[in-house]
């Protein structure tokens, strides 16, 4: 995926994956 959230507009479930994804890292 090249494309961030500013380049791209996703999904709530696609925002949400990348939201749990990152509170995981995090």
């Amino acid at each position: 995926m090249g494309t961030t959230t500013m380049g791209v507009k996703l999904d709530d479930a696609t925002r949400e994956r990348i939201k749990s994804a990152a509170s995981r890292i995090d």
